[in-house]
């Protein structure tokens, strides 16, 4: 990622973190997420986890509470990293979670040094180059047989007409704040794979969307397209979240 693409998403996250760290609290969903990414790590089994783009470290706190397992965090905010020390001083667990200054494709450890990554809503900020350099840094960094776990929206084909309208909000929403990089999840298995890890699992698990983030949107398409969503039942306003298991072979 270049310089400036790097003040740009850092800028923004800067800007937001606040609100994505006040949401990450209280939305049942991400306890969910928590939990299906610490089964696809095995997390008990491991003792070095690096969190890619922690954000308030939510995920990394979960962790560090399961006994001899340490924490590493990366996030390119540096008001989330505050926000992070925070949350880790207050739940009381310093001493098994370092938080640093550094991006996805150009990760500052010698190789071999964890057992698991995990990148959660947060590889589609890097564009197509950096991405697939990130998921090369990911191999390098993890040990033999060490897991990777990868979340993301967006990355499957819309199966409903509700889908559809989501996925234009979101494209409308995208051009007013940040571009974002969003694969299908067929080219994020293609990355991890042609960058030597091996696929052990995909699924996709159903999640509410919150249509409220559109009503800010004020072109005419996008009222219309948010006006036919709305008419949706709440447990219609679904899309899919994505998550990819990968390991290091031998």
């Amino acid at each position: 990622m270049t310089q400036d693409a790097r003040k740009t998403v850092r800028s923004y996250w800067d800007r937001k973190a606040h609100i994505y760290a006040e949401l990450r609290q209280r939305k049942n969903w991400f306890q969910q997420v928590d939990q299906r990414v610490s089964n696809m790590i095995n997390a008990e089994s491991c003792t070095q986890v690096l969190d890619i783009g922690t954000g308030p470290a939510s995920f990394a706190i979960k962790l560090a509470k399961m006994g001899n397992l340490n924490v590493v965090c990366i996030d390119i905010s540096k008001r989330f990293l505050r926000i992070a020390k925070t949350h880790i001083e207050g739940e009381k667990v310093s001493n098994k979670i370092s938080l640093l200054l550094a991006s996805a494709d150009s990760l500052p450890f010698i190789e071999e040094s964890f057992d698991a990554i995990t990148s959660i809503y947060t590889i589609h900020h890097l564009p197509p180059l950096r991405m697939e350099r990130a998921f090369g840094e990911f191999y390098r960094a993890l040990k033999t047989k060490g897991r990777f776990a990868l979340v993301e929206d967006w990355a499957s084909d819309p199966r409903t007409y509700f889908q559809q309208l989501a996925y234009q909000l979101r494209k409308i929403l995208m051009r007013t704040e940040i571009e974002e990089y969003h694969a299908s999840y067929y080219d994020y298995i293609t990355m991890v794979e042609r960058n030597g890890l091996k696929i052990f699992d995909v699924e996709l698990h159903p999640r509410q969307v919150d249509l409220s983030r559109f009503e800010n949107l004020s072109n005419e398409r996008a009222l219309k397209l948010l006006k036919k969503a709305e008419k949706f039942e709440e447990r219609e306003q679904i899309i899919d979240t994505t998550f990819i298991g990968a390991l290091k072979p031998k």
